[in-house]
């Protein structure tokens, strides 16, 4: 049985708009999203309740083309490992709006990061964000 959860809080963000603040990639409510202002890469942080192994994570959103995640169990980001990433495949100006991202397995984290490369518009949004444990 696959477990998805979204229970993490986003402890930083490299942008932030007020009207789509990162909170809203955990919030559950469709009709909000986290907008980056600009200049890649951007960033997220987010922090789980305790360490744990995340096999995947599901990030519904717009514009992205390329992605890294990262992780670790200390907040210190030298210690950070990169973990997995995704690259779009398709050739129109909008990415897909829904990217599954496989983790390499054993690996603990407490401190995920999800790094934006590369959009296919000057910004992006992202809606969800969902971790599986």
């Amino acid at each position: 049985m696959v477990r998805w959860s979204n229970n993490a809080e986003v402890v930083l963000a490299s942008s932030s708009c007020p009207d789509h603040p990162p909170e809203s990639t955990l919030d559950g409510a469709p009709e909000t999203f986290w907008l980056s202002t600009g200049m890649f890469p951007q960033t997220l942080l987010f922090q789980l309740p305790d360490a744990t192994c995340v096999k995947s994570m599901l990030i519904e959103s717009d514009g992205v083309k390329q992605l890294s995640v990262h992780g670790s169990v200390d907040p210190d980001f030298s210690k950070f490992i990169k973990l997995g990433s995704y690259q779009s495949s398709s050739r129109k100006a909008g990415a897909e709006s829904r990217i599954e991202v496989k983790l390499e397995k054993g690996n603990s984290v407490k401190f995920v990061q999800l790094r934006f490369e590369a959009a296919s518009e000057p910004f992006i949004a992202v809606h969800k964000v969902n971790f599986e444990l």
